[in-house]
């Protein structure tokens, strides 16, 4: 018997460990961490995927038997049993409603849209994905219900691999229903050469855009990418296919600067794409603190997907112990501090990284698992039970700050009533005694 740590695929392949191992997740903070004990179980052909299951995280299977291969620094085992694995699904607890905010708080999400794509073929590229119209609608529905029913229409999303705004309006129309107002989109074309982009998306009643702009910078590492809003000296190329996009805006009346971003990915090379990762995240690091010298008390936010472990070298130089911000996901206890599953390893590669001033204003921050622990499958499922579940690839951070000030006001406000009745109380109390005491003087002197 095995215990299933990396949901099933759509190849139909999953990740195993065994049951006597007493391992229940594998979690991966930084490059260093051990993943010997994970087993990947592939099917024989790829292709139908018959006798397999539907298997999700903390599931377990049995009846596993073929030859164990290695290959790809991956155990690897080739399902040969003619009958269909013994699956026994763990026994989920209900999805909690998300959490609420006070008039005084904000909300703030990360989403990875994984590859929303439209019906036309733009780029000419075998790699862009092509929806159907209905492909497109299942995908649209499932997103608009993570936004409104699970997230809880958060004041702020920041979105990563969407490919254009056109896509994020018909989003917002369609969340609309769940969430009672229609999102506005910042959103700007990047040179990425499948199309895929960041953007955020705000909810206009609280927040008003004053300024946006990316952040492309040439360095002297052969990136190979091409970007015609920017003209880099000779034996330097551009550093991001995705720049970051810094969002300027006002929200309740107070400044709030946001970084959405999507890194560099792993495809190439884990060692080989590190530096890539760590230049862009030295460039935000250094945007941050020219911020906070002008600025101590300055919001700022750095979010979005950022394709490193926790505790990775890009991720230290941005929220480190040298680093200007903080990853308040941190605060996650381990077990659930992940936002993504790869091979069956557990990992946070998502942030949501603040600045000291935000940091203090922390009042709710969790990672919502209701995409990466489902089998792949779930992305069609639209019926009431499947909607939550697998909307993409990653899972959802969510963050809730103190906002306005109001709410430390009002309960200075009630602090000080409750005194005022208290002192009230005291002197109303003196002063039924001192009567009391009169009346029994009088009859005594009365008689």
């Amino acid at each position: 018997t095995a215990v299933v740590v990396g949901p099933t695929y759509a190849s139909c392949g999953l990740a195993v460990v065994r049951e006597e191992s007493g391992i229940a997740r594998v979690m991966r903070h930084r490059l260093e961490d051990p993943v010997g004990p994970i087993i990947h179980v592939l099917h024989p052909t790829n292709v139908r995927c018959d006798g397999f299951p539907l298997a999700a995280t903390g599931d377990r299977v049995s009846g596993l038997i073929g030859p164990l291969t290695y290959q790809f620094d991956e155990f690897r085992l080739v399902q040969q049993n003619d009958r269909p694995l013994d699956h026994r699904p763990v026994v989920r607890p209900a999805l909690l409603p998300p959490p609420t905010t006070a008039p005084h708080q904000i909300s703030l999400a990360s989403y990875n849209l994984e590859n929303y794509f439209d019906t036309i073929h733009d780029t000419g590229l075998d790699s862009e994905p092509v929806r159907t119209l209905a492909e497109l609608a299942v995908q649209r529905a499932k997103f608009a219900y993570g936004l409104g029913p699970v997230l809880g229409c958060p004041t702020l999303v920041g979105v990563q691999e969407v490919e254009k705004a056109a896509l994020l309006e018909e989003l917002a129309a369609e969340a609309a229903a769940h969430c009672g107002f229609t999102y506005a989109v910042a959103h700007m074309e990047s040179p990425d050469l499948r199309g895929i982009d960041v953007a955020l998306l705000y909810d206009p009643r609280r927040a008003t855009l004053a300024d946006m702009r990316l952040h492309q910078v040439c360095v002297r590492l052969e990136t190979g990418i091409r970007d015609r809003q920017i003209s880099c000296p000779a034996g330097e190329w551009p550093l991001s296919s995705r720049p970051p996009l810094q969002v300027d805006l006002l929200v309740d009346g107070h400044p709030l600067t946001l970084f959405v971003n999507h890194f560099k990915s792993k495809l190439g090379g884990e060692l080989e794409t590190t530096p890539l990762r760590m230049a862009q995240a030295q460039l935000l690091a250094d945007l941050s603190r020219e911020m906070l010298a002008a600025d101590p008390e300055a919001a700022v936010i750095v979010m979005g997907d950022f394709n490193d472990y926790f505790l990775s070298p890009p991720m230290l130089a941005m929220a480190g112990p040298d680093g200007p911000l903080v990853n308040v996901l941190a605060q996650i206890p381990e077990q659930a501090r992940y936002s993504f599953i790869y091979n069956g390893a557990s990992q946070l590669i998502d942030g949501l990284l603040l600045s000291p001033a935000l940091v203090e204003r922390t009042a709710q921050v969790a990672i919502l698992h209701v995409n990466a622990d489902y089998p792949f499958s779930y992305k069609q499922d639209i019926t009431p039970a499947g909607m939550p579940f697998r909307s993409a690839d990653h899972d959802l951070p969510l963050l809730i700050l103190n906002w306005s000030g109001e709410g430390e006001e009002m309960v200075a406000a009630v602090d000080a009533g409750s005194r005022g009745w208290l002192i009230w109380l005291v002197v109303g109390v003196i002063g039924l005694t001192a009567v009391a005491i009169a009346v029994v003087w009088r009859i005594r002197f009365a008689n």
